[in-house]
């Protein structure tokens, strides 16, 4: 006896052939995965994100609280500056060299400076207490594989200096940071010392270079040079920061995608039944997509017939076909990164009900 399954698969695939033959299907071009992005045969040339000397006025940051070059913020908890040393702020400030009584800039006449607190003019519960932060502007790292920060800086390194000079990054918009350096008790950072008078300082000897590829793929990134200080006994020194560079290597690599549902078979109430030359659906399903990139991928955007129907930006990609419609379509999906490489991959559908 045939089995009853055997018998309504049997019945099924008639009642498909009839409705295929009765089909005016109509012309649909379908491709497989195609690479948009334009092939390049050596290794791109790392781009410029932010670079500064710090020679600019600065001016009156967001909050209104403290001076800062354009477009960067300054807080702290330091309002004041060293006795009878106006130049010599708690807190992050322009430091000009025909202001004090060095030549403390690395180029031009200008450099980013916090000095070590003697407690003149601050507020009781601050006292000698240093949180100075000076923050970059919000940058875009989205459409690179490697980023690097460059930056000249005069710190003293010595294991009994109580203050922590931290480089910090936010990927939340300051909300919380993670610490990527600490200068002065991090022993990697130990350089430089050789100059006369300035043995345990990185006086200008080598430039700080740190690696920030981790943050790379991510659209929203703050740097942070954080001068803490919470009151220990001991010796404290001052932080100069000058020439900041960043560069990352632009993302030229397209993302990969593929449609992982539907398949070619026979697709009822969104399941799979039987395999079968083209891929009919009846009734609805959940269109599926794997996309991966070597950085991130953006979005996943779901086309019929090159109209656009549904944008995803986060995985799992999906899409609810749920519209009833009648006829031979077009599904194609583009995966887009953040540098915008993209990739896609189409297939044809017959779509009843």
């Amino acid at each position: 006896m045939v089995g009853k399954s055997v018998v309504e698969k049997t019945v099924l695939l008639t009642m498909i052939s009839i409705v295929i033959a009765g089909l005016t299907v109509p012309s649909v071009a379908v491709s497989g995965t195609e690479n948009l992005t334009v092939p390049y045969k050596d290794v791109p040339e790392a781009e410029v994100i932010l670079s500064t000397s710090f020679e600019e006025e600065w001016v009156l940051d967001e909050d209104n609280d403290y001076v800062a070059p354009p477009g960067w913020d300054v807080d702290g908890i330091c309002k004041s500056h060293q006795r009878n040393l106006e130049w010599a702020t708690h807190y992050w400030n322009d430091l000009r060299d025909d202001e004090s009584f060095y030549h403390l800039s690395h180029s031009g006449t200008s450099s980013a400076c916090v000095w070590w607190s003697d407690g003149y003019g601050e507020a009781s519960d601050v006292g000698i207490k240093q949180n100075e932060w000076l923050i970059t502007p919000e940058l875009d790292f989205s459409m690179y594989t490697s980023v690097n920060l460059t930056f000249w800086s005069i710190y003293y390194w010595n294991s009994t200096c109580r203050n922590h000079d931290y480089v910090k990054v936010s990927t939340d918009g300051g909300e919380t940071w993670e610490t990527v350096a600490d200068l002065v008790h991090e022993e990697e950072w130990w350089l430089g010392g050789e100059d006369e008078g300035w043995e345990e300082w990185n006086h200008y000897e080598y430039p700080i270079v740190i690696d920030l590829s981790e943050y790379a793929g991510e659209s929203s990134v703050k740097i942070a040079w954080n001068y803490n200080y919470t009151g220990e006994a001991g010796s404290r020194a001052i932080w100069i920061v000058d020439d900041v560079e960043i560069k990352g290597i632009p993302d030229a690599t397209p993302p990969s995608v593929s449609i992982e549902k539907p398949k070619k078979a026979i697709y009822i109430g969104g399941n799979a039944l039987i395999p079968f030359p083209i891929t009919i659906v009846i009734g609805k399903v959940n269109v599926t997509v794997n996309a991966t990139d070597n950085i991130k991928v953006k979005q996943v955007e779901f086309l019929l017939n090159n109209e656009t129907v549904h944008v995803d930006d986060s995985a799992p990609f999906t899409w609810t076909w749920d519209k009833i419609q009648f006829g031979a379509f077009k599904l194609k999906v583009i995966a887009t990164d953040g540098a915008g490489n993209t990739a896609s991959e189409e297939i044809l559908v017959l779509k009843l009900f």
